[in-house]
């Protein structure tokens, strides 16, 4: 169960994970992330596609290593194989591209936003932004700009500051991680977490 910001109260359903911010945002997202593992979400940050385009562009573009070449009409994605640096429109296209990279679902696209988020955090805690004022300004103002936080989060300000705590972390030395999953036996097209490996996660993240 959780309440939206406008105060209507969702009653407690079983459903694919993303239905929860459909229905009620950020709030219900948190709820049913906080309701599943256990643990306790401080702060949360919502970008919308805008956003992400504009701090890619603050920040001077992101290098990423493409594993093949990619011409795809769809997602309106053409790089040639190999390191190249992606503005906002290509960075974009780039992450929500199903058919372009790897096996057209879900869990290869997440692997592919998580390494692409990792470039992200490598040029975000260089010299490049975190030495140059006006660089580093710029790049916090459009994430300000683009971005949903919870109150205590919000302001550029605060950001700055968090920014600034970033810069002695080694950028290899951030692990992202995806959920231990197997197939939904019910209908064989979700995914279901797979409990014990899981609340194994769960407890070692607490």
């Amino acid at each position: 169960e959780c309440i939206n910001s406008d105060g209507k109260i969702f009653p407690p359903i079983t459903t694919r994970f993303n239905f929860a911010f459909t229905q009620g945002g950020p709030g219900c997202t948190v709820k049913t992330l906080e309701t599943i593992t256990g643990m306790t979400i401080e702060h949360f940050a919502v970008v919308d596609f805008l956003g992400f385009k504009s701090v890619v562009d603050a920040l001077g573009g992101v290098e990423v290593c493409i594993p093949q070449d990619v011409n795809d009409n769809k997602s309106k994605l053409f790089v040639k194989a190999g390191l190249q640096t992606l503005d906002g429109e290509a960075s974009l296209a780039y992450v929500r591209t199903r058919l372009g990279l790897g096996d057209g679902g879900d869990i290869s696209r997440i692997s592919r936003q998580q390494d692409f988020l990792k470039s992200m955090v490598r040029k975000t805690t260089s010299s490049q932004v975190l030495l140059d004022p006006i660089r580093l300004f710029r790049t916090l103002s459009e994430v300000a700009k683009s971005l949903t936080t919870d109150p205590k989060l919000g302001s550029v300000e605060k950001m700055t500051a968090l920014a600034r705590s970033l810069a002695g972390i080694d950028p290899a030395k951030i692990r992202f991680m995806t959920a231990p999953i197997s197939t939904n036996p019910k209908d064989r097209n979700t995914l279901v977490f797979s409990t014990i490996e899981s609340t194994k996660l769960w407890n070692a993240l607490a």
